[in-house]
């Protein structure tokens, strides 16, 4: 029952999971699952001693995923029975971790072919009776993995934004919520189970984003919107992004000093309303 103390005991989950296991075994070729079968009746099969396996990158040893299909020959006159590929998922430049930080588990890394060109060297490999491994670390996910963008908006947190009753405008200027999960972020903070304070995209560009933060009035003077925007400020340096700070009152401009942002003046705005 481990995954159910990983999960607080969550018997769904536990039901969910199974489910989808049974699916995606229902859905492999017949060769994979003829495979499974066989390794099922000889469990130690990865601990024979006739195994010699190449540990490599793909790039630097065949320029791309079809590359290496014209290795196989060579691989066999070796006695290679075992290819370890090193991390070859999609992850975004500069953030790659070594190509562990995956930003897509659904999509090979562009420039060293698709799932398709994967999926034939698979079975080209088991053709000749080579075994194929994929290096990745399935919890090791990329900041612009959809799993973390959603957690970092919130689904939950999104509704509660939008449903705001003393501030409209944290997700207004968004068509909604996949809008806001694609192109925009928020951190709130909450007294028990409600809403107190958030700091929210107000607007975005190629460069950056533009703060909206604002407090429940019954919450206020408690730090929370520096809490809030602290946070934000730090995904937008981690993003590479410039955050715009726009304060609308001295409060603002005070939570923006404490926050290394310099005082540049008032100037005039106005508010057009149909």
């Amino acid at each position: 029952w481990l995954y159910c103390e990983l999960y607080h005991n969550d018997e769904n989950a536990f039901s969910y999971f199974i489910e989808m296991l049974r699916r995606s075994y229902a859905e492999r070729s017949p060769a994979l699952r003829a495979l499974d079968e066989n390794r099922v009746a000889h469990p130690d099969w990865y601990r024979a001693n006739d195994l010699i396996g190449m540990m490599l990158y793909v790039d630097a040893y065949a320029g791309d995923l079809h590359g290496l299909l014209d290795k196989i020959p060579y691989w066999e006159e070796c006695g290679i029975n075992y290819i370890h590929l090193m991390p070859l998922l999609k992850t975004v430049k500069g953030r790659s971790d070594g190509g562990y930080a995956v930003a897509d588990f659904r999509t090979v890394q562009p420039e060293l072919g698709t799932m398709e060109d994967l999926e034939r060297l698979s079975e080209a490999c088991h053709a000749h009776g080579i075994c194929l491994c994929l290096d990745f670390v399935m919890n090791h996910t990329s900041e612009d993995h959809e799993w973390a963008r959603r957690v970092r908006a919130g689904e939950r947190e999104y509704e509660d934004l939008a449903a705001c009753g003393w501030e409209n405008s944290f997700v207004s200027n968004f068509k909604g919520r996949e809008d806001f999960l694609e192109n925009g972020f928020a951190f709130c903070v909450y007294a028990g189970e409600e809403l107190a304070s958030a700091a929210s995209t107000f607007g975005y560009y190629s460069g950056g984003y533009e703060l909206q933060i604002a407090t429940d009035p019954k919450f206020r003077r408690r730090g929370y919107a520096l809490t809030a925007s602290a946070a934000f400020l730090l995904e937008c340096l981690d993003r590479g992004k410039r955050p715009h700070w726009d304060a609308a009152n001295m409060t603002s401009v005070r939570i923006a000093q404490r926050l290394g942002f310099e005082y540049d003046g008032e100037y005039e705005a106005l508010t057009v309303s149909r």
